[in-house]
């Protein structure tokens, strides 16, 4: 017997048969009908038994920033794009981006973000290497290698741990950066090591000859070696889990004086906080006469004798602000995509 579809017999004792079922077979679509319709065991096996609803959350500018039964709805005010960054400090706030990478590939504008110096070490002339946003071109030691640039764009410099392969900048910038409000600032660029560092090592700062005004102004990235894998700036201190030879590493630091605050960030994050600036209380750029110097910075925190470092850097940038932790990620995850 066949009835819209395909009629299945079982076979009985005797020789007997009967219609087991039409519709109910291996093989077939379950249906939700209450019967084991593929005759797998099971019934109605993903069918809906009750109502689902799903909620969907676009921000503003139509982007999807969330979906599913439950949500926590409207976005908090001050954050356009709802991705839990207020638009002030965010590095794109019309993109929901709560990584905040910098996904466009493009170079944040330094000088509109209040840089006052910029040395990305691609163009040398008279022996000084060109600042591209402001006039202070800095010096360039007499054993400085100019070597390619990270990613293989454009040149970078090395130095061996020596003053005569450091560059340095002029004191003249101190001046420009020591005008900011508070004595905010913030340094920040790449370096890597091409060489295991000495027990105390003073990767790049403002190169102070005298001890004790090393022990009071320490501003300086300083690294503690191989026992110790402590890296330093002014009262913020990071123990380093593992530094890798020849990995570059994007290194910044903030001073903040509205909250007396110094911030250390590595690749973009921040990794330490110290209250006030130098041990001795004042702003890592209280006045000073001195350059900042790259591979070489005499002194470290304490006064202690610190030998420069063997180390090549690419990209650094001196602001009369502390920038935030968005436009400090934006140039860490430049360069990664550079």
């Amino acid at each position: 017997m066949q009835s819209n579809g395909v009629t299945f017999w079982n076979a009985h004792p005797g020789g007997s048969r009967g219609i087991v079922s039409t519709y109910n077979h291996p093989g077939a679509l379950e249906s939700c009908d209450g019967a084991d319709n593929d005759c797998d065991g099971r019934i109605d096996e993903g069918c809906i038994t009750a109502a689902v609803t799903t909620k969907y959350v676009y921000n503003g500018f139509n982007q999807l920033v969330s979906s599913g039964p439950e949500l926590a709805g409207m976005c908090a005010a001050g954050d356009m794009d709802c991705d839990g960054v207020a638009d002030g400090a965010d590095n794109c706030a019309q993109v929901y981006n709560p990584e905040q990478r910098n996904s466009d590939g493009q170079p944040p504008d330094v000088a509109e973000i209040g840089g006052v110096a910029s040395y990305p070490f691609d163009a040398f002339v008279n022996g000084y290497t060109v600042d591209v946003v402001g006039d202070f071109a800095a010096a360039v030691g007499s054993a400085t290698q100019i070597v390619p640039g990270r990613n293989g764009k454009g040149s970078a410099i090395q130095t061996d741990g020596t003053l005569a392969s450091a560059v340095t900048t002029p004191p003249a910038l101190n001046v420009a950066l020591d005008k900011a409000p508070n004595g905010d600032f913030t340094v920040e660029g790449w370096m890597r090591f091409t060489e295991e560092s000495p027990s105390r090592g003073s990767i790049m700062g403002i190169r102070d000859d005298d001890s004790f005004n090393s022990y009071y102004r320490p501003t300086a990235f300083v690294i503690t070696g191989e026992q110790y894998k402590n890296l330093a700036f002014s009262s913020a201190s990071y123990s380093i889990p593992e530094v890798d030879i020849g990995r570059w590493y994007h290194l910044g630091a903030t001073y903040s004086g509205e909250d007396s605050r110094t911030r250390l960030y590595v690749n973009g994050d921040e990794v330490a906080m110290g209250i006030g600036g130098t041990s001795g209380g004042f702003p890592p750029m209280h006045p000073l006469p001195a350059p900042w110097t790259f591979g070489y910075a005499a002194f470290a925190p304490g006064g202690f004798p610190a030998p420069g470092s063997a180390a090549q850097f690419d990209d650094w940038v001196f602001y009369d602000k502390a920038i935030t932790w968005t436009q400090m990620r934006a140039r860490a995850t430049y360069a990664d995509a550079a």
